[in-house]
């Protein structure tokens, strides 16, 4: 079984313009795999413009986006997608979601207290 492609996007601000950007990103990888490829969007920063247009996603922490025809799967890890996905320990996802958008610091500033997020920030040192 192949495998789609799959397009990862960190961004401080998701709206429509930069899904737009998305949109021909994953076209361009249909059009070079002949595979519709899955995007995931860690977002940063503010989301809220296009928050009226994602649902909840079967995997945890995330919402999907609409993507049909121009992707298999579209999916947004933003602060509001984990707010109620943040028990200990952390699904290895969030923790990985949250690593790249929380912008804390240091592992002091993290509050999550969390395995995986200290294994990530050992890597980070090194």
């Amino acid at each position: 079984m192949d495998l789609p492609p799959i397009i990862i996007e960190i961004q401080h601000t998701v709206n429509k313009q930069f899904m737009r950007k998305a949109v021909g990103c994953c076209l361009q990888a249909n059009l070079n795999f002949d595979v519709e490829p899955v995007l995931l969007v860690l977002c940063s920063g503010p989301s809220k413009e296009i928050k009226d247009d994602t649902v909840d996603s079967r995997l945890p922490g995330v919402f999907s986006y609409f993507c049909k025809p121009w992707a298999a799967e579209c999916f947004i890890l933003c602060q509001d997608s984990v707010s109620q996905d943040l028990t200990t320990p952390l699904n290895p996802l969030i923790a990985l979601g949250l690593f790249l958008i929380c912008r804390c610091k240091s592992l002091l500033d993290n509050l999550y207290g969390d395995p995986t997020m200290q294994y990530l920030y050992l890597l980070a040192l090194h």
